[in-house]
């Protein structure tokens, strides 16, 4: 099978979409099949590559990093003459419309992967805390996700919400999986990791990994990290990733006293952030926005217990009581106690260890890449019958 993927975002980001994509593309190409990538060129990315094709672009969004692309008629020839068997678009954006052009001119299923949660992000675009663009974005994604043949939801919370905005074609449920095999290539050497980002031997410590940004709601975790520190002088709080509110966290750590206890690596090897997923001792997220998970699910297969907030996105993933423990937003004290109380539990936190690692292992990067291939020759089996609004889920 040949099969497009259309995005506006991709690697060299490594961010939540970009992960999907590539682990999909690779497990895809090891079944047999090609995969071609239509994403945009960044900086330290200009050239096209094998089959990744890299269209000049101009950032429009920095959180998620979406570029508007740009092709003309030219481009579209070029790939018209691969003869894809099916395009799959993965932002909903210029190269979602990419997408869309290909498979009209070529008479082939156009699949969109709603990755994102759009409506949210978009109320810190331009404005901050604005209400028009959310419900802006409601409706194109409506027009958007009604002309494909058919959705996948990467969660049963995402699901629902593009049956919210309107869409009335079918949708399939479809985690991304965690690729295993490249995770236990990477080994870590005498704890080199602490000793580059300077954090003791002896320390605990309590992990994030993702954007620095609103939506992320990271300033929460600084606040209940706060309370953590105060009782307990042998964690660290690390966070891994970047974004525009660095500084300002930054700031809201020096204001705490607790700066010398929290560590801001910003962007970093992907080989780094698995040596500090094995050096770490509990997992903290808090964001709300998140569609699908995949950040739960690879720190339950490091073994970390995890708190976090309740969210729907975490179906199957984060059983409370079970591998870790989920709090009502904005308890940042309820939060802090959770953690306290995996931190001064080591029966309880070995328990949580090995349940998590058990559930992570149902999301194998093999088995849903395998159910992505049954979703494509379903949809290219029954292209062009109409379709009824029933969803099918697959987990």
């Amino acid at each position: 099978m040949r099969i497009g993927f259309f995005s506006d975002t991709y690697l060299p980001i490594t961010f939540g979409t970009e992960v999907s994509m590539e682990t999909f593309r690779l497990w895809l190409e090891k079944f047999g099949h090609q995969v071609f990538v239509f994403a945009p060129q960044y900086p330290t990315a200009q050239k096209t590559e094998g089959r990744i094709f890299r269209f000049p672009a101009l950032r429009l969004v920095k959180s998620p990093d979406n570029r508007l692309m740009f092709f003309d008629w030219q481009n579209i020839k070029k790939i018209v003459d691969l003869k894809l068997d099916i395009a799959h678009a993965h932002t909903p954006f210029s190269a979602g419309w990419l997408a869309k052009i290909i498979a009209k001119k070529t008479k082939i299923p156009l699949v969109y992967t709603s990755h994102t949660l759009y409506p949210e992000y978009a109320k810190y675009w331009l404005i901050k805390n604005n209400k028009f663009l959310p419900q802006l974005m409601k409706i194109y994604l409506k027009i958007y996700g009604n002309s494909c043949s058919t959705l996948i939801a990467p969660s049963v919370k995402m699901k629902k919400l593009l049956e919210d905005y309107g869409i009335r074609k079918k949708i399939f449920v479809l985690p991304t999986g965690i690729d295993f095999e490249r995770l236990e290539k990477i080994q870590e050497k005498d704890s080199e990791v602490r000793r580059k980002f300077n954090i003791p031997l002896e320390a605990k410590i309590l992990l994030y990994v993702g954007r620095l940004t609103s939506e992320k709601n990271v300033h929460f975790l600084l606040d209940a990290f706060y309370k953590i520190a105060k009782k307990n002088k042998k964690v660290v709080f690390v966070l891994i990733g970047e974004g525009y509110l660095m500084n300002q966290l930054k700031e809201r750590a020096k204001k705490l006293k607790i700066e010398s206890r929290v560590i801001f690596t910003g962007r970093i090897a992907w080989e780094e952030v698995v040596k500090l997923y094995r050096q770490s001792y509990l997992f903290l997220f808090a964001s709300l926005t998140d569609t699908q998970g995949l950040i739960i699910i690879e720190a339950s297969y490091f073994g970390l217990p995890i708190v976090a907030l309740k969210d729907e996105c975490y179906e199957g993933m984060l059983i409370d009581g079970k591998n870790g423990y989920t709090v009502y937003p904005y308890e940042t004290s309820v939060f802090a106690e959770k953690v306290l109380d995996l931190l001064g539990n080591q029966k309880r936190r070995e328990e949580f260890s090995r349940n998590g690692q058990e559930i992570a292992r149902n999301f194998s990067a093999e088995n849903q890449a395998k159910k992505l291939l049954e979703i494509y020759q379903e949809v290219i089996s029954t292209f062009g019958m109409k379709y009824n609004k029933n969803t099918v889920e697959i987990q």
